[in-house]
């Protein structure tokens, strides 16, 4: 019974949290402040997976059931104390007033855009976006070779993290596209900007998986919203509609990645049209880390804690694997999985040893399972309003500037990518790195 109760009280506390917020004045007149974005992507991916385990406990991850069949209960309750309390945390950071006289005193980068420059930038970004993604195609062997060991894809991609950070500016070319319809709007440039939204999405489930995908979504949202046109209320017509379309999208990525014949979906439709229909239960568990946290909230305890172990791996994230043989995963969730499956494991490790225990496939750990499994509830809590208080720093130093591009950019990964955990950490960086040097390239940055 503790899922539905944990899904009850969750819904309450997400509600009354979008309520108090709305007299909160650093984020008065904007339905997208990190409060409301973080609340809602918070009860998708908690709530509907609660009522589903309640409804049947064995769509639970079967190494994540193994570890707690004999104390299920206990564990979802311990987990719900966790993650409430990790969840106030954050929600406290973002509440934090101190933030608000810090961040005036420091100076602000903003990008200098004109219409004549931005069309050269939109054709440079999607330029070298296809240009990266064919040639790390044709290095890694080919579409058959991704598509013949789509469950391999961290082993697959290793090595290949800073030309992967290229075919980000496929995303780049659409927010600037976006961007473009304050010189010029029409229905024709907004059909062609939603094709290459699609387009760019299906390319980014290549190596990214969906949440790639996700981002995508919302920052093209977002960056409409604060540079076009600002939304005074959600358009529910709208907002179904976007969600009939990723429905099936999210069904059948796990699906043609979890296949041994990925292949036969690309040759029968009707065999993934099937699929989808049997298997719209994922759509809910794809979409939550709740299996994750779980068993990390369950196998952690004081005796075998990382203490910060795992984040020794980030000093040896600048160096490829190419170069380093035995480089350890910048993402922590391998260590989750292989102790999942049984394996001892013990950060740093290089990520070689890994992948000769079983394929090295990850749990995504976030802020919450990291800090956990590195320092316990005192970690969570820490954790937690750290990455709100870093959150706020970034939406209020966009909103300093009236959402220039460039910090609006940033503000909108950080509510959305940026976590207390190497993997977030690492992408965050290359990310914000790219950034500044394509804005400097094309627009010119000015100190203001």
């Amino acid at each position: 019974m503790t899922p539905i109760y944990l899904s009850i009280l969750f819904s309450i506390i997400f509600f009354i949290t979008v309520k108090i917020n709305k007299k909160y004045i650093d984020y008065q007149n904007d339905i997208f402040n990190p409060v409301n974005i973080i609340t809602f992507l918070s009860f998708i991916s908690t709530v509907p997976y609660l009522i589903l385990v309640f409804l049947n406990p064995r769509v639970i991850q079967i190494d994540v059931y193994r570890e707690i069949q004999n104390d299920f209960e206990t564990a979802f309750l311990w987990f719900g104390i966790v993650y409430l309390v990790g969840f106030v945390s954050l929600i406290a950071g973002l509440r934090n007033k101190k933030i608000n006289i810090i961040i005036r005193k420091y100076p602000k980068f903003i990008a200098k855009i004109d219409s004549r420059k931005l069309k050269t930038a939109i054709f440079s970004s999607f330029l070298i976006g296809i240009m990266s993604f064919i040639l790390i195609i044709s290095i890694i062997g080919g579409f058959s070779t991704i598509i013949s060991n789509l469950t391999r894809r961290v082993e697959l991609f290793a090595g290949y993290g800073y030309l992967m950070s290229l075919i980000s500016l496929l995303m780049m070319g659409n927010y600037l596209l976006i961007y473009s319809l304050k010189f010029h709007s029409s229905k024709l440039k907004k059909i062609i900007i939603l094709l290459l939204i699609v387009i760019t999405g299906l390319i980014l489930s290549f190596y990214g998986g969906r949440k790639l995908f996700i981002h995508l979504i919302i920052f093209s949202i977002l960056v409409n919203h604060y540079c076009v046109k600002r939304y005074n209320s959600f358009s529910f017509n709208k907002v179904f509609i976007v969600f009939l379309f990723l429905i099936p999208y999210f069904i059948a990525m796990p699906l043609i990645r979890s296949s041994d014949n990925p292949y036969k979906y690309f040759l029968n439709i009707n065999y993934l049209i099937q699929d989808i229909k049997e298997n719209s239960e994922s759509l809910i568990t794809h979409l939550s880390y709740i299996d994750q946290y779980v068993f990390i909230t369950h196998h952690f305890n004081i005796s075998n804690y990382f203490y910060g172990s795992s984040f020794l791996d980030l000093f040896f994230a600048p160096i490829p694997s190419s170069i380093y043989k035995d480089k350890p995963p910048i993402d922590e969730g391998v260590y989750v999985r292989q102790i999942a499956l049984g394996y001892q494991i013990k950060p740093p490790m290089p990520l070689q040893e890994i992948q000769n225990k079983r394929l090295s496939a990850s749990w995504p750990v976030e802020t919450l399972g990291n800090m956990y499994m590195n320092f316990g509830i005192l970690g969570v809590i820490i954790g937690m309003y750290l990455l709100g208080l870093l959150i706020k720093l970034f939406y209020l130093n966009a909103k300093l500037v009236n959402f220039n591009l460039l910090p609006l950019l940033i503000y909108i990964y950080s509510v959305i990518g940026l976590q207390i955990s190497n993997l977030r950490i690492v992408s965050f960086l290359i990310t914000t790195i790219v950034l500044f040097f394509f804005i400097f390239l094309f627009f010119g940055i000015k100190k203001c």
